[in-house]
């Protein structure tokens, strides 16, 4: 059976090391695009925006917010949170043997206004960058390495993570 094609975005389930996901920060929006639930989020001046590829991330968001400035954002903002996200359909020889450990960059899409999700996932096109490192598929009945599959890891390029932890990845 071929898996769903049903971004949520990044949905926090553990930490680096053990242990459940970390308390959020409150940040404040720039109020220029909508922010969904699990929307990855870039800060800049002070204020978080969604993440658009190439970019570092702050975090996730952990709520809906419309497109107005200075909106409290809880964010899911430590840098050894792991995440489940589902990767894009770019690409149908995602397998554990070739993209386990492998870096890659987000496909920044608009969230889903019905359900106030987040779309956005991993470009598995896009080893060019290092801001996601997949981990492993996510143990989902049904869940198979290729289009559209869940899986996990943490972000790299994490504005809370010294540029030296890079090396260690």
């Amino acid at each position: 059976m071929a898996n769903m094609d049903k971004p949520r975005g990044w949905q926090p389930v553990a930490m680096r090391g053990g242990g459940g996901y970390t308390p959020v920060q409150i940040m404040n929006s720039a109020g220029s695009e909508i922010i969904y639930i699990h929307d990855a989020l870039t800060v800049s001046s002070g204020v978080v925006d969604p993440l658009d590829t190439g970019q570092a991330t702050i975090g996730v968001s952990s709520i809906y917010s419309t497109a107005v400035a200075d909106n409290e954002i809880p964010v899911y903002s430590d840098p050894d949170q792991a995440y489940r996200v589902q990767a894009d359909d770019s690409n149908s020889v995602l397998t554990a043997s070739t993209y386990r450990y492998t870096h890659y960059d987000l496909l920044a899409t608009t969230g889903d206004t019905g359900s106030q999700m987040s779309k956005q996932e991993v470009d598995a096109s896009r080893t060019d960058d290092d801001l996601f490192i997949i981990w492993d598929l996510w143990p989902t009945p049904g869940n198979a390495w290729g289009d559209n599959c869940e899986i996990w890891g943490v972000f790299l390029e994490h504005q809370g993570r010294p540029v030296s932890d890079l090396a260690a990845q």
